[in-house]
């Protein structure tokens, strides 16, 4: 399957033990609060009511550049 891909064994195997970034953590976390958010609205919040209402409340808000 690697020689599919085109990837080393090597290189495959560093992805899999590589630990997730602060960034990618931190993405983690918003989508997870985003889909609370839209559960608690009985999935009828869109995302422009989701930004620019509810999660702008949150404790850490979002920022469009990352």
């Amino acid at each position: 399957m690697l020689k599919i891909l085109g990837v080393s064994r090597s290189g495959y195997n560093s992805f899999k033990r590589r630990v997730p970034s602060d960034m990618n953590k931190r993405k983690e976390y918003i989508k997870v609060q985003i889909k609370q958010i839209h559960d608690e609205s009985y999935q009828n919040y869109g995302a422009p009511k989701i930004t620019h209402g509810d999660y702008n409340k949150m404790e850490k808000p979002y920022q469009k550049k990352q």
